[in-house]
């Protein structure tokens, strides 16, 4: 985070000409000196995970497509398997009809 530093002496010098002792001015400028530095390093901390986060964010979804990838092909692959098998004993018990039919015609013949 790029911000401009907290100046204690003008931040003073504001409380001092609104009225506030100079000892109690400087404390509080003190005071929030620190809290202005505390809260640019608690910003900095938390783009840092946002970053992180963002990243295990890329790395999960890419795991999640290759996924996705494989059970397509999987389910393409049964999917042709299935079709296979439905033809295949489509054809034998055409074949199996066929031979019965022939079967039945010669020994009418």
């Amino acid at each position: 985070m790029s911000a401009a530093a907290f100046d204690t002496h003008k931040y003073a010098k504001r409380l001092m000409d609104a009225g506030v002792t100079p000892a109690h001015a400087d404390i509080q400028a003190e005071t929030m000196g620190c809290m202005m530095a505390e809260l640019a390093a608690n910003t900095t901390a938390l783009e840092k995970h946002e970053l992180r986060n963002a990243a295990e964010i890329d790395v999960f979804g890419a795991k999640l497509d290759k996924a996705v990838a494989e059970l397509s092909q999987k389910i393409s692959e049964t999917s042709q398997n299935s079709m296979r098998w439905t033809l295949s004993i489509g054809v034998a018990f055409g074949l199996i009809q066929t031979s019965a039919l022939a079967l039945i015609l010669f020994k009418l013949v």
